[in-house]
């Protein structure tokens, strides 16, 4: 479960992935969809994937990833046509950037939270339009 919020500390997003199943809810544009990651197709099945996930928050996945280090935490990744790198290269995570070809995503880590609780896909507001597919 990704969520991201605003610069004033609104939800702006919410990213939910679990078994190859994806629940994207777009709080701004009041927006959902529901799909396979699959079918999201490029860098957002990436972006869906177990190790895009990892990577954002600063863990080395196993599998098909080029990673390079640094003596404080990761500093480089490839998954794909996806690049990722971390600023400055620590862990936790304090920024991260995911590009792919002219797209770009910065993530700036403010909070982790880890937690024993299962977690399950959000509720989707019954006020927002269905199946919108997400855009990188």
């Amino acid at each position: 479960m990704l969520t991201v919020y605003t610069p004033i500390g609104t939800t702006a997003a919410r990213l939910y992935s679990a078994s190859g199943d994806v629940e994207f809810i777009n709080d701004v544009e009041k927006t959902a969809w529901r799909g396979r990651s699959t079918e999201l197709g490029g860098a957002l099945d990436t972006f869906a994937s177990e190790a895009a996930a990892l990577l954002i928050i600063g863990l080395p996945p196993g599998g098909d990833v080029t990673v390079s280090y640094s003596p404080t935490g990761l500093a480089h990744a490839s998954l794909a046509d996806v690049v990722i790198t971390f600023d400055p290269p620590s862990y936790p995570p304090q920024h991260v950037t995911i590009v792919r070809g002219e797209q770009r995503i910065d993530i700036d880590h403010l909070e982790s939270v880890e937690g024993s609780e299962a977690l399950h896909a959000p509720e989707v507001p019954r006020n927002y339009r269905c199946c919108v597919a997400p855009q990188l």
